[in-house]
């Protein structure tokens, strides 16, 4: 998470963990753009540089963003596992 805070505008920026995109990217239809995109965080969950925590804002609250950069990070394979066992039971037939 970034804070950006100048004399025209303060805003937080968030990064999501690899695992967080990932399920975000499996659910259709959802964060793919600011139309599809709110916010809702939890008391306690960020705080201000002087420790004040930000006011809740609750799930029926949520905040549409006003800006969503998309993913522009095309998808690779990282890893697979083959299972001999299944694949060899799949194609013997006795």
């Amino acid at each position: 998470m970034v804070l950006v805070n100048n004399s025209k505008s303060a805003e937080i920026v968030l990064f999501l963990t690899t695992a967080d995109a990932t399920t975000l990217k499996l659910r259709a239809g959802l964060a793919k753009n600011v139309t599809s995109t709110f916010i809702s965080i939890e008391y306690g969950s960020m705080a201000d540089i002087a420790g004040n925590f930000f006011n809740a804002i609750g799930p029926s609250h949520a905040r549409q963003l006003d800006v969503l950069v998309p993913d522009t990070i095309r998808p690779r394979l990282l890893s697979f596992l083959v299972d001999m066992v299944i694949c060899f039971n799949s194609f013997l037939k006795l």
